[in-house]
């Protein structure tokens, strides 16, 4: 299985929130999530 990395990022209402839906996207796609790094606010 080929392995990719990704960024994912939000600018717009609940970020935090935005960011986890969309991994919880990606796992419920069958996307196997292995890590994930900490938020970062810039």
């Amino acid at each position: 299985m080929p392995t990719a990395y990704i960024g994912i990022g939000s600018n717009l209402g609940d970020r935090e929130g935005n960011c986890k839906k969309a991994i919880t996207f990606l796992i419920e796609n069958s996307v196997k999530v292995t890590k994930l790094s900490s938020m970062i606010e810039t």
